[in-house]
């Protein structure tokens, strides 16, 4: 099965998980998202069924809104407080196999505390939230993606399927990765690179880019400054995905852009990114 489960409580967030449920299928297909457990048949243990579908997937996401905790019984108990929770359960059979975990607050809602949560998903408290608001849908739930990517695997971008890697006989140098003449080219260098989010503002920093597929620098945004690092590749005509970590001293996200470029010069490259956002690269050295 493998893919990403969305955990969320109906009358919580059932629209929101609606439209990320459809945002992350787009991005990693179909089959590679799931969300219900509908399909129960009857006289089947549930527990055993939710334990086997979180079981089978690479990914859980924890949709949190502002009444995911507080959300109670018709008899006024709290549900998390029942062992026999959905949310609950999908949440402890992640956590117990060691399955990629990731809070998503929507809402304004906030990250639960650890005195808050039951003892089997307390654990949950520890996990680095990513905080997604309608405003910023499109940029918050690419950081979302890319924090998926690494466990449930990269999809192409919207421009195609990347080329097939060369086989055993037909290795490709580094420097001459699929792309448009000139891109591989000129990619290699230190730039300055400025990106422009109508919603969120102008991030602005450093890269340097090598001919060996290697990037580092440093990105200030509205959301801080963060260094990152990874590899780079062309994946498409002029398309250029970066994947790695980014850490600001107190967290470590993995990190992904893609951009593609439709201005490419020796000293400067133009270019939108799967977000949305306007990239400037300018070249320095």
């Amino acid at each position: 099965m493998g893919g990403i489960f969305i955990s969320y409580r109906r009358d919580d967030t059932a629209g929101h998980a609606g439209r990320l449920c459809d945002r992350l299928r787009a991005h990693f297909g179909r089959e590679q998202v799931f969300m219900d457990l509908d399909t129960i048949p009857p006289g089947r243990d549930f527990v055993d069924a939710i334990e086997q579908a979180v079981a089978a997937c690479d990914a859980l996401v924890v949709l949190i809104g502002r009444d995911w905790l507080a959300a109670s019984h018709p008899d006024g108990g709290r549900r998390l407080d029942d062992p026999e929770d959905f949310v609950r359960l999908e949440v402890a059979a992640a956590l117990r196999r060691g399955t990629l975990v990731i809070p998503v607050l929507v809402e304004g809602a906030r990250m639960p505390s650890s005195r808050d949560l039951p003892e089997d998903i307390a654990r949950l408290a520890r996990h680095n939230a990513l905080e997604v608001s309608d405003g910023r849908w499109d940029y918050d739930t690419d950081r979302l993606v890319a924090a998926l990517s690494p466990a449930v695997g990269a999809a192409a971008p919207s421009g195609g399927p990347p080329p097939p890697a060369p086989g055993p006989t037909e290795p490709a140098p580094a420097a001459s990765r699929a792309g448009p003449p000139g891109l591989a080219e000129a990619l290699p260098g230190t730039w300055s690179v400025q990106l422009q989010h109508p919603a969120v503002g102008t991030g602005q920093g450093s890269l340097v880019i090598d001919a060996g597929g290697v990037f580092q620098g440093q990105m200030a945004s509205p959301m801080g400054v963060w260094a990152v690092s990874g590899q780079w590749q062309l994946v498409g005509p002029a398309h250029l995905q970066m994947a790695g970590t980014q850490h600001n001293g107190m967290a470590v996200l993995p990190y992904q852009v893609f951009i593609q470029f439709g201005t490419v010069e020796r000293d400067r490259l133009m270019g939108t990114t799967s977000a949305g956002e306007t990239a400037l690269f300018v070249r320095t050295t």
